[in-house]
Order: C-alpha cells, then sequence, then structure tokens
C-alpha cells in the first residue's frame, strides 16, 4: 500500500490545491465577477463537455489501464498505447461529420430551451475533445505508475487560468465571450503539457498495428464508453436539465452548492490515480488477497478522510453561506443530499475501479442504462416541483440506489466486500461528534465560528480514531508526521 498512500497524499494535496482555487473562483470569484446568466451558461458548457468526453475518448483511457499490465511484451504494449491514440480520433471524425450535417436542427433545439445555449456550441465540443485526450494521455502516465504531474494538470491548471481569466473579466480586460475563448485555450494548452509529460515517461514506438487480443479490447471499449458515458451522466445531468426548467442563474446557485460537497469526494478522486491500474494488475494477476486488502484498505481510509471533510462542511454550512451573497444562500439541503451520496461512495473504496477492470464490466451497463433513465425520470418530476432542491433529490436516490447494486454485484461476483467493524466505528464516530456540534451555539463571527468549531472538531476526530485504532495506515501516517514535526 506504500505507493498508494505516498501517491494519494500527494495526489490530495495538489487536488485540495485545485480545490482552493476552485473554491476562490466559485465562492467568489464567479458570483461577484460574472453575472449569474453567463455562470450559469459557463456551468452548462463545462457539465455538457463531460457528458460528451467519454463518448469522445471511446474508453481508451481505461482500456490502457486494464490491458497494459496484461501484456508482457514491448511490442505488444506499443501496439496497444498506439492503438489506444488513433481510435478516438476516428470516433471524433465521425461524431463532427454528423454534428455537421445536423448542425442546424440542434442549434434551434437549443434555441427553443434558453437562447444564449446555442452562442457556446463549438466552444464546448472543443473542449469535450481536449477533455477527451486529456484523459488517454493520462492514463498513458498511470499505467507507468506516475500519477501526480497529470493529477496537477487536471485538477489546477485550468482552475488557475479560470482564476486570472475572472480577474481580468473584472478589471474588463475580457468580455464574457472572450473569458469563454481563454478557458477553451486552457483546456488546449493542459492537453499539450500532459501528452509531452506522458510520452516522456513511457517511451513506446508509434504503429498502426493492432495488439493480439484486439477483438477482446474492442469489445470491452464499445462496453466501457456506454458504462462512463452512464457515469458522466449520473454527474452532469442535473447540471444540463436545471436550464430546461428554470433559468440559468438557478444552474449558477446549484453549482455552487454542488461544488461545496464535492470537497468530500477529494481523497478518492486523489486516490484512484493509483488505485486503479494496482487494481487492474491484482485482477490480471488473479491476485484475489491482495484485491481485497486493496479493496478494504481503499474504503476505510476513503471513509475516514472523507467523513471528516464531511463533518466539517455540514457543521460550518450556514457561516459559510453567511459570506455568500444572499441570492446564493439556498442550497444548505443540496449540500447534504449530495454530501451524504458523496460519503455513501467513497465507503465503497475502489469498488468501481474492481468492476471496470474485471469481466464484470457490461453488467455496469445494465445497470446505468436503467438508473438514466429513472435520474430523468426523477429530474423530470422533482425539478419542475422543488426547483434546483428537486435536482439534488433526484440525485440522492438514483447515486443511493446505483452505488448498492454495485456494492451488491462485487459481493455476488468476486466474493468480497469493503466493510468491517471499522467502518461501523468511523460511521458511529461521524454521527456522534454531528450531532453534538450541531446543537452547540457558537456566537463569534462567521469566520472566527469555522476556525474554532473545525479545530475542535479534528482534534476529536483524529483523536478518538487514533485511539480506536480502526486503520493502521493513517495510524502510522499520523506517527511519522508527528515525528517530522
Amino acid at each position: 500500500m506504500g505507493i498508494v498512500i505516498n501517491q494519494t497524499l500527494k495526489n490530495i494535496a495538489t487536488t485540495y490545491a485545485g480545490f482552493v482555487f476552485g473554491a476562490v473562483n466559485t465562492l467568489y470569484l464567479y458570483v461577484h465577477f460574472m453575472e449569474p446568466t453567463y455562470y450559469g451558461l459557463i456551468i452548462f458548457l463545462l457539465s455538457t463537455a463531460n457528458l460528451l468526453s467519454p463518448l469522445f475518448s471511446f474508453g481508451a483511457q481505461h482500456a490502457l489501464l486494464k490491458y497494459h499490465s496484461s501484456f508482457k511484451e514491448k511490442v505488444q504494449k506499443d501496439k496497444l498505447i498506439s492503438t489506444m491514440l488513433w481510435i478516438p480520433l476516428v470516433v471524433l471524425v465521425l461524431f463532427f461529420a454528423i454534428y455537421y450535417l445536423n448542425k442546424t436542427t440542434i442549434i434551434a433545439w437549443l434555441i427553443q430551451k434558453n437562447t444564449l445555449l446555442a452562442t457556446s456550441v463549438l466552444q464546448l465540443l472543443l473542449v469535450a475533445v481536449f477533455m477527451a485526450y486529456f484523459e488517454v494521455f493520462y492514463a498513458l502516465a498511470r499505467v507507468a505508475y506516475q500519477s501526480v504531474f497529470g493529477n496537477f494538470l487536471k485538477e489546477v491548471f485550468v482552475r488557475v487560468v479560470v482564476t486570472g481569466a475572472l480577474i481580468a473579466l473584472h478589471f474588463h480586460f475580457l468580455n464574457e465571450s472572450q473569458f469563454i475563448t481563454v478557458l477553451v485555450v486552457a483546456y488546449f494548452v493542459r492537453v499539450l503539457i500532459m501528452a509531452f509529460y506522458a510520452l516522456r515517461v513511457t517511451a513506446f514506438k508509434f504503429t498502426w498495428q493492432l495488439p493480439y487480443n484486439s477483438k477482446a479490447i474492442l469489445n470491452y471499449m464499445f462496453f466501457i464508453v456506454l458504462a462512463f458515458s452512464v457515469a458522466a451522466i449520473f454527474f452532469d445531468i442535473d447540471k444540463f436539465m436545471i436550464p430546461m426548467y428554470q433559468s440559468l442563474k438557478s444552474n449558477a446557485y446549484y453549482s455552487v452548492a454542488i461544488f461545496i460537497a464535492m470537497v468530500i469526494a477529494v481523497p478518492s478522486r486523489a486516490m484512484r490515480q493509483i488505485i486503479w491500474p494496482l487494481t487492474a494488475k491484482a485482477l490480471n494477476e488473479n491476485d484475489k488477497k491482495h484485491l481485497l486488502y486493496l479493496y478494504r484498505e481503499s474504503a476505510i481510509n476513503l471513509l475516514i478522510i472523507s467523513g471528516l471533510i464531511y463533518l466539517l462542511i455540514l457543521l460550518n454550512i450556514q457561516d459559510l453561506y453567511s459570506l455568500l451573497p444572499a441570492k446564493y444562500s439556498g442550497g444548505l439541503y443540496i449540500v447534504f443530499m449530495i454530501g451524504l451520496s458523496k460519503l455513501y461512495e467513497v465507503s465503497l473504496g475502489n469498488n468501481d475501479a474492481i468492476l471496470y477492470n474485471s469481466n464484470a464490466y457490461k453488467s455496469l451497463v445494465f445497470f446505468g442504462v436503467l438508473l438514466v433513465v429513472l435520474m430523468v425520470f426523477l429530474n423530470n418530476y422533482f425539478i419542475p416541483k422543488y426547483g434546483i432542491e428537486g435536482a439534488a433529490l433526484a440525485t440522492l436516490i438514483t447515486m443511493f440506489i446505483y452505488n448498492t447494486l454495485k456494492l451488491l454485484f462485487v459481493k455476488y461476483k468476486f466474493g468480497i466486500q469493503p466493510y468491517t467493524w471499522q467502518t461501523f466505528y468511523v460511521f458511529l464516530v461521524i454521527k456522534t461528534l454531528l450531532f453534538v456540534f450541531l446543537f452547540l451555539p457558537m456566537h463569534l463571527n462567521p469566520i472566527a465560528n469555522i476556525i474554532v468549531r473545525s479545530l475542535v472538531v479534528v482534534l476529536l476526530y483524529v483523536g478518538i480514531l487514533y485511539l480506536l485504532k480502526v486503520t493502521p495506515t493513517i495510524n502510522k501516517a499520523l506517527v511519522d508526521f508527528l515525528k517530522k514535526k
């Protein structure tokens, strides 16, 4: 678990650095420097690009991670890498041909929903392309167990550019249209840097030849693009559908609440960069003992870290919203619901890595299609009735069902599950501290409340779990950290 903890800690640091810039952008610069309508447009652009990027990459990055460790000969690895680089190009040519043949119909549909949506279709598609190829080159670095620099580019680079662009917007060096152009260029530069780095750490010889088991690989890619398109829909369909029933401003308000709640998932995002290829290796080598070890260690460690974040968010959420413009303050229940769904998801550890890198991946498509239908239905029902809180409720219900199905399927297929008595202790500590501090009044100013409450909660949480010895990994990391001090 050494390489996992080492790179996970580095990835957590860079991911949270990205979230610091993201917090500055989302909670201050966007809400003060940009009109909510245009902020909602940016959210729509990026969310729709996220929906399209799995289709554009056609699962190439996941095929790289799954099959690279299964090849022993370098020539076969070279063929695999080469194939994963040119297949998305074929998909992109086909997609853009279809788009330009139906461009008038697509734009007419967008104008019907919201006239401003049709102004950035080309930029949206370009961002989706750059996102897709970034993930392919990042996967190329990850198969060499080099995840840290790519994670920096993924989490920090664009957010820093956005920070600068929003400041430029405030001082009228840019207008909203030029801001979107800067955003597109940032994603383009990011993929260029990632490509250069990946090709440097993973030397290979390009070839047009397919690897020997190309039929199985292409079959995997077909199903995995469906599965990850479903996953992308889960994450972004709400932000796509809100403008269909509400104003673009509502998308901006909703996205602020979502950003706060998504901080809970940062440790999981950081760990998956290195745990994914290690899980694939354990599956390829049929090492069931190591697979169970990775499953339970990732689950308990992620639950501990994310559980603390969830506590801090819920206990400080009212003070945090008091610092924002009043029009953004209606997201308290959204943070609770989305945060709860994320906490359950991270408690499953590397569950997704097991499913997507095993022969069980086809079942995910079946689960996903059913649940996409459910999510669209729930959004159609709840958004008109409850507004943006309805979108959050639809997400909570759907994600709970989806993650439970995945948990049960791994148990059925592999005979393993991530939970132990230590999991129960962690949930109990989270629930107890939440109950105690929710009813403990503090009468300082909001910033002082957040600082004092957070320090006390962190000390209690870490101290209690250290005494309970729920995980040797984190206990050892804490002891090593204190010795350095």
